[in-house]
């Protein structure tokens, strides 16, 4: 197996694992909330591979929006949200704000 192949399988190792643990925190986080497939967690772990950490503060955000919509937020809404807020502390936008 060449340098490059090599990289690619161990990113794709890091990619799943991250993916699993994204799904475990939010189960944890998020308990009695609906959960997105295990493709979203994936799609997530991708994009955020350099900044886990935005992912993760993007679902304690989502927490207290989900407390406060009674726990009534479908499936699409907090993938969204989530999603969102993730960007918006990937980009650094919470703290321009907070500025």
């Amino acid at each position: 197996m060449t340098d490059v192949q090599e990289k690619i399988l161990s990113r794709l190792q890091q990619d799943a694992a991250n993916a699993t643990a994204l799904e475990t925190y939010w189960q944890q986080a998020l308990p009695g909330a609906p959960i997105p497939s295990p493709e979203q967690f994936g799609i997530w772990a991708r994009q955020h591979r350099g900044n886990i950490s935005a992912f993760l503060s993007a679902v304690d955000q989502s927490v207290v929006k989900f407390e406060a919509c009674g726990r009534t937020m479908c499936l699409d809404h907090l993938i969204r949200y989530v999603s969102r807020t993730a960007n918006c502390f990937k980009f650094g936008e919470y703290e321009r704000k907070a500025a």
